[in-house]
């Protein structure tokens, strides 16, 4: 209160004297002078100006000075901010198989908030969970983590997913596909999904992909690079469409004579001196970008060799998944059957997912 008080007390003060200097008249003379070039006696149009001058800039320092004074009053008196907001929120969805698309009934689904409350529930003949969790938005505390953990009936590795989201709607709608134990879901490979995302010592590497979209894809064929050559890798461009089980689109191809100056969302196919690719037939260059999605790949052959542009469904694979591990395999370990299943699996989940101690896991915001 006292320091209220002095605050108000010095204002007035201060606008007292402002007001005394406004209300006198400047009778201070500057000497007279001879003008260089004119023969009668002037004063120049600063002086006459001066207490004009002078009496706005100090208005324009009262303003400033009063501002100054109210804003530190208020500093020790700050908004207080609401207090927590409690509301009971309807989480629902649909559970469905990887691989089949197929519902999951009977399956146990836990939803928790993080920091917060849990509670469980049970897939309907539908394959539908329907829960009502309790929400306290806590002051300061804007976004919120909610986790779905499914396992029991027809799920064959235990599926957790989540998200962050700023505001809470009354009703929370959420989909989540599980790897299933009928079908491809009980064939899928798990240690070969590991090896193929990891690298050579071992450690693992969350699965990359294209995401939201897909990549416009490029040939550089020149004058010195065979039909056969660009046939073999039009070929492999073609197949991983058709191994994804159509998790991929058919990609669309430009044929150019220069590469891309922007290599930003492409897959750009050429062919190089033998020098740059030493020990190798063909190499892949794949950059990732937010969130493990990729951001362009470069595809390079050997073009005195017609035989390493077959490997263009190999290099494919890299470009499109990363797969790190995939030199390591062998051909019984990634089949033809195996590959379709992996590149699929891939296509249907969010980047970035993993799996860690066998339980199946991605991420992402709302």
């Amino acid at each position: 209160m006292k320091e209220r008080f002095g605050t108000l007390v010095s204002t007035k003060l201060i606008l007292r004297n402002i007001m005394i200097v406004f209300s006198r008249e400047s009778t201070t003379e500057l000497p007279e002078y001879n003008a260089l070039f004119f023969k009668s006696e002037i004063k120049p149009l600063w002086y006459k100006k001066r207490g004009e001058f002078f009496r706005r800039w100090l208005l324009v320092l009262l303003i400033m000075t009063v501002g100054l004074m109210q804003f530190c009053s208020k500093q020790g008196n700050p908004v207080v901010p609401p207090g927590p907001v409690e509301k009971n929120i309807q989480f629902t969805g649909a559970i469905t198989g990887t691989f089949s698309g197929r519902v999951l009934s009977g399956a146990k689904v836990r939803v928790e908030i993080e920091g917060q409350n849990a509670v469980e529930g049970t897939t309907d003949g539908a394959g539908r969970y329907s829960v009502v969790l309790k929400y306290v938005r806590e002051p300061g505390k804007l976004i919120a983590k909610v986790t779905f953990r499914i396992s029991g009936a027809g799920v064959r590795f235990v599926r957790e997913s989540s998200y962050e989201k700023g505001l809470m709607s009354d009703i929370e709608s959420y989909d989540i596909n599980c790897i299933e134990n009928t079908g491809d879901g009980t064939n899928f490979d798990l240690k070969l999904y590991r090896k193929l995302n990891s690298y050579t010592d071992g450690n693992p590497f969350p699965t990359m992909r294209w995401y939201p979209g897909f990549p416009e894809v490029y040939i550089v064929k020149t004058a010195d690079i065979s039909n056969e050559q660009y046939q073999q890798v039009k070929e492999g461009i073609a197949k991983i469409s058709q191994y994804s089980r159509g998790a991929i689109p058919l990609l669309i191809i430009k044929t150019v004579t220069d590469e891309p100056n922007d290599r930003t969302g492409k897959i750009i196919h050429k062919w190089v001196p033998d020098n740059q690719l030493p020990g190798n037939c063909a190499a892949t260059d794949a950059t990732p970008f937010s969130n493990y999605s990729i951001g362009w790949s470069i595809i390079k052959y050997k073009g005195n060799h017609t035989y390493c542009s077959a490997a263009s469904f190999h290099e494919m694979m890299h470009a499109m998944m990363n797969w790190p591990g995939l030199d390591r395999t062998t051909q019984g370990e990634i089949s033809d059957y195996q590959k379709s299943v992996q590149i699929f699996f891939d296509y249907k989940r969010f980047p970035g997912h993993t799996f860690e101690s066998a339980i199946d896991k991605d991420s992402k915001t709302k």
